[in-house]
């Protein structure tokens, strides 16, 4: 018995990548580690950030203030 596909038309082997779809999935990954480390090194800075520019608030209201500020 053969089990007929999903998609009509389609065959059962894969198509290569075109170079457009390539360079969309490295531009969206290269997006995304940016997009990370910027949250990381915000992140890392904030306490520091914090108490430069709100340092007439006690610490934790300083750390909030600085990541909100974000």
């Amino acid at each position: 018995m053969v089990a007929a596909s999903a998609i009509p038309g389609s065959s059962s082997a894969t198509r290569p990548m075109s170079a457009g779809e390539k360079k969309v999935i490295l531009a969206s990954s290269l997006g995304t580690v940016f997009e990370w480390y910027d949250f990381y090194l915000y992140g890392s800075l904030a306490a520091i950030i914090g108490a430069q520019f709100f340092s007439a608030y006690p610490e934790a209201t300083r750390n909030v203030f600085a990541l909100l500020a974000f």
